[in-house]
C-alpha cells in the first residue's frame, strides 16, 4: 500500500493529488504483484481538495473537474467510478452541495474516504451537472435576459476591506443597462444566496452575463450555448502568472478558452482610473482591487455580443 503523496520533508513520495503539486509524475520500479492484492473492477480516483471545502469554483472546475477532464482525455466513462478523498471529507456547507448536485452527474456512488475505503474493500460499487439536475444542456433561451453579477460576500475579504474584486460602480452599470436597452429584462444576482440548482437554472436562461474575474466568475459553463460573458480584467501591478507590470490580465483566461460554448469578452483594465483598491494599505491589483466600469467601453462590448447572436 501506497499512502505517501507528493513531497514530504524533503523525501518524494508517489504523485501529487492536490492541484499546485510538486511531484507531477512517479515511477513505481517493481514488478506487478502476484499475490495478496484486490483486483478493482471500477474505475478509481483517489484525490485531494485544496479549496474546495470554501470556494465553489475551485471545487468545480479544480478539484471535481479535473476528474472529468481526465475521464474525457482519456475516454474512459464509469457511470461506476469511485471518487476517494485523501484525507477525511470536510463537513463544509460546500461539500453537502457538492455531494447533492455534482458527484452524482460524475458517478452513481458516493464519495468515500480513502483510507476508509481501502482497508475494507467491501463497496459495491458536460453537461452531466446540468442535466442530473435536471435540465436540458441544449436549451437555448428565444429572448435576451442580462445578468450582472454582485459579489458582495467573499471569504478572501481582507478584514475591514470595502469589498473583494467587485464591481465599484455597480448600480451605474445596472442603470445604464436598464435605459440603453429598455426592452430586454436585467437581473442583478447575488450568487451565494441562491441554491445550486436555481443558479443553473437562472445561467441556463441568460443570454450576456456581466462578472467579476475570479472565483465568482466561474459559473460561465453554465451558460447556454452561444450565451455571452464579459468578464472583468485586472490591473498588472506585479508581474506575474504571464502577465507583466502595466497590462491587462484576464485572470481565469486560460480555463476559459476551453469552454467553447459561451463567447467570452474581457473588459481590459488599462490604468488607475480603471480601478480600485479595496483596502487602502493594498499594493496588489490581481489580489485586492474592484473594478470601475466606463459606461462607453462596456457598451461596446454589449453591441458586439448583441450583434453576434443575432440570427
Amino acid at each position: 500500500m501506497i499512502y505517501g503523496f507528493s513531497n514530504k520533508d524533503g523525501i518524494k513520495n508517489f504523485v501529487s493529488l492536490a492541484s499546485r503539486g510538486e511531484a507531477p509524475w512517479s515511477l513505481i520500479d517493481g514488478l506487478y504483484p502476484s499475490k495478496n492484492f484486490t483486483r478493482l473492477h471500477h474505475l478509481h480516483n483517489l484525490m485531494q481538495s485544496t479549496f474546495a471545502f470554501q470556494n465553489i469554483a475551485h471545487g468545480l472546475w479544480e478539484d471535481l473537474g479535473s476528474i472529468s477532464y481526465s475521464m474525457d482525455r482519456m475516454s474512459i466513462t464509469d457511470q461506476n467510478l469511485i471518487i476517494m478523498h485523501l484525507n477525511n471529507i470536510p463537513k463544509t456547507p460546500l461539500f453537502e452541495t457538492y455531494h447533492q448536485y455534482v458527484i452524482p452527474a460524475l458517478t452513481k456512488n458516493p464519495m468515500v474516504e480513502f483510507r476508509t475505503y481501502v482497508q475494507s474493500f467491501h463497496t459495491k460499487h458536460r453537461s452531466k451537472i446540468i442535466k442530473y439536475n435536471g435540465f436540458n444542456p441544449n436549451f437555448v433561451p428565444q429572448k435576451h435576459h442580462i445578468i450582472i453579477t454582485n459579489k458582495s460576500i467573499s471569504e478572501w475579504a481582507y478584514p475591514g476591506s470595502k469589498r473583494h474584486r467587485a464591481i465599484v460602480n455597480l448600480e451605474e452599470v445596472e442603470k445604464f443597462i436598464k435605459l440603453t436597452y429598455p426592452t430586454i429584462s436585467v437581473e442583478v444576482i447575488e450568487w451565494h444566496t441562491i441554491p445550486f440548482n436555481k443558479q443553473i437554472e437562472k445561467l441556463l436562461n441568460t443570454t450576456i452575463l456581466i462578472t467579476p474575474c475570479g472565483g465568482v466568475s466561474l459559473i460561465i459553463p453554465m451558460l447556454p450555448n452561444g450565451a455571452h460573458a464579459i468578464v472583468m480584467d485586472y490591473y498588472v501591478t506585479k508581474t506575474a502568472h504571464g502577465y507583466l507590470k502595466g497590462e491587462t490580465g484576464s485572470m481565469e483566461g486560460a480555463l476559459l478558452n476551453h469552454i467553447v460554448h459561451v463567447r467570452k469578452q474581457y473588459y481590459q483594465i488599462y490604468g488607475k482610473q480603471d480601478y480600485e483598491f479595496d483596502y487602502p494599505e493594498a499594493t496588489d491589483a490581481r489580489e485586492a482591487s474592484s473594478i470601475i466600469v466606463n459606461m462607453t467601453r462596456l457598451q461596446l462590448l454589449f453591441d458586439k455580443a448583441l450583434e453576434e447572436m443575432e440570427p
